[in-house]
């Protein structure tokens, strides 16, 4: 991946070549520093703050996750019920057209096609300056285990 479409904290999968096959290891990670050929990555479900262990890849070792409807849902966008292939978070918009997603803000005809999740993660922060985050959807056991 190139480091000009990449922003600190963007989710991003790593790419295993131990194996043969050099596939994605399939554990989505988040940036949380960009250097010269080299990122540093973390966790995504702590904060950068919390975390005294990080990853250091080169970024040819970096590759993107692709947008699915799962990953939707897990950044705070929520199904239409009228529309089942849309999905919105507040004013904004994603569809499911012909095996694509595509991010609209107000009309369909201006629509951007998005592949990746970090794709959607910059477009997001760039037309509404909030970044969008895994949310939370149980409560962690320690919380749990205490009442």
């Amino acid at each position: 991946m190139k480091a000009s479409v990449l922003r600190i904290g963007n989710y991003v999968d790593t790419i295993n070549r131990e194996n043969k096959v050099h596939i994605p290891d399939g554990l989505p990670l988040k940036i949380g520093a960009i250097e010269f050929f080299k990122v540093k990555l973390y966790k995504i479900d702590e904060p950068f703050y919390a975390q005294s262990v990080y990853i250091k890849r080169s970024l040819s070792d970096i590759a993107p996750i692709p947008l699915t409807e799962e990953w939707l849902i897990k950044i705070g966008f929520k199904q239409n019920d009228l529309i089942k292939s849309e999905y919105n978070i507040g004013t904004e918009r994603v569809a499911k057209i012909d095996h694509g997603f595509f991010f609209d803000r107000y009309h369909w005809e201006a629509s951007k096609r998005i592949k990746y999740v970090h794709q959607l993660q910059n477009l997001y922060f760039e037309l509404t300056g909030d970044e969008l985050q895994i949310k939370e959807t149980e409560k962690p056991l320690s919380e749990t285990n205490n009442k």
